[in-house]
């Protein structure tokens, strides 16, 4: 009898797994729809890239900040970028920002011990902890919009770990939220 129970609870345990595994690829696969169809509601040229101001505003739409707050961010970043000479950003590097959001527990825990060692949270670091940590290339375009919206300015970025990850886990606490509704 125990030999017949242990297949079925080994054979139900499985099923649930593979379950658990397919809900986790449709909602991925889902989010990433959403965030597709986003951005391209503002790629009104169809050229697979949308404006970095409109980049920086998909950004923080979900983050709840005052809408003061939310001008300052974009006047830098519209102030940084001609949108004749631009390059712009693609769906790609925005949807891997996203995928930086949804590890961001992790990428936090990754940039306190750069905190702990006295080392600069530098743009370099950041692509690089997102690399590891979130298996996504961040390009060096995409984390200059993203330092200009989220940071006032250079040096605190490179001192400022808590506030750096306090924005983007508000960020990704947001997308979560707004995905899962």
């Amino acid at each position: 009898m125990t030999g017949t129970n242990s297949r079925f609870t080994h054979v139900c345990l499985g099923t649930l797994i593979y379950v658990y595994f397919r809900f986790l690829h449709f909602q991925k696969s889902l989010q990433e729809e959403i965030l597709a169809l986003e951005f391209r509601k503002n790629d009104s040229e169809g050229s697979g890239k949308i404006a970095e101001n409109d980049c920086a505003d998909l950004l923080i739409a979900y983050a709840g900040f005052q809408p003061k707050k939310r001008a300052k961010m974009l006047k830098r970043v519209r102030k940084a970028f001609d949108d004749e000479e631009s390059p712009g950003v693609g769906l790609t590097d925005y949807l891997n920002f996203y995928q930086v959001l949804y590890s961001i527990n992790e990428i936090d825990t990754a940039l306190q011990f750069y905190h702990i060692a006295g080392a600069p949270i530098e743009k370099s670091t950041l692509k690089h902890v997102a690399k590891t940590v979130a298996h996504v290339e961040l390009s060096d375009h995409l984390v200059e919009v993203v330092r200009l919206s989220l940071w006032n300015d250079i040096s605190r970025m490179s001192h400022d770990r808590s506030s750096l990850c306090l924005i983007l886990m508000g960020m990704a606490n947001s997308v979560t939220r707004s995905s899962s509704a």
